[in-house]
């Protein structure tokens, strides 16, 4: 479940975004030729790719493309 989101954009392209997420969720994004960086404040996330699964905890960032 989505508890809290917000964004800021510039254009029509969000630069910045902070979600506040209940367990099990599932966010489906697409990002062709963009880049992201992804960090987790608290608990733990699956980040799944194409080719591969990443298991992150607190503290952990990600940079993906």
């Amino acid at each position: 479940m989505l508890k809290k989101h917000q964004a800021f954009s510039l254009g029509d392209k969000p630069i910045f975004v902070k979600a506040i997420l209940a367990p099990h969720f599932r966010l489906m994004v697409e990002m062709p030729n963009e880049a992201c960086f992804y960090y987790l404040v608290q608990g733990k996330a699956d980040v799944i790719t194409p080719t591969t699964k990443v298991t992150t905890t607190t503290d952990e960032g990600l940079v993906l493309q």
